[in-house]
């Protein structure tokens, strides 16, 4: 994440996020100024986190119930090396929008927001979508705006061993 250092860098007053379920923060000063320090206010995330099971369920906030506005989650899924990962999207209902610009659900070909998209999904269905990665980790991220609230989603993954598997969409 980084070091923060001086008054500045906090007034913009936006959260510093973490997919981490721990965090360390070091303080260091060099006691040649005296000020008032800092205050941190801490809070948790209704969903996202750190996926290490060969199969798993990743649901949206509230499912099947309808899911929250302005929420960020983040699922950092991560399998043991010669594993790619199976994604079965079962079921989303998801505001739909001009390429999901509100609501949507990301996986991505790896850990960061700079991955590779392996796809984007908004709008509703029951029919099954798959997608497999063509690493052993992957990075899921659901975001909303404050407007329409659907059921969201329902997401399974598996690990399949590389070279075992025949199907589906590979990015």
């Amino acid at each position: 994440m980084g070091p923060y250092c001086g008054e500045k860098v906090f007034q913009t007053n936006r959260p510093i996020t973490t997919n981490a379920h721990t965090i360390k923060i070091i303080f260091v000063s060099d006691y040649s100024v005296a000020k008032n320090g800092f205050k941190i206010r801490f809070y948790q995330n209704p969903c996202g986190g750190y996926e290490t099971n060969i199969d798993g369920v990743i649901t949206s906030p509230n499912y099947p119930n309808e899911y929250p506005g302005l929420v960020e989650c983040a699922w950092s899924v991560r399998l043991p090396e010669n594993y790619h990962i199976n994604f079965t999207v079962v079921h989303k209902d998801i505001e739909l929008w001009h390429n999901c610009q509100y609501d949507s659900l990301v996986i991505r070909n790896g850990l960061r927001q700079s991955s590779p998209i392996l796809t984007k999904i908004c709008g509703s269905s029951n029919n099954a979508e798959t997608v497999i990665t063509g690493t052993n980790y992957a990075l899921v991220r659901f975001h909303t705006d404050n407007t329409a609230h659907q059921k969201g989603f329902k997401l399974l993954y598996h690990g399949v061993p590389f070279g075992r598997y025949c199907g589906g969409s590979f990015h």
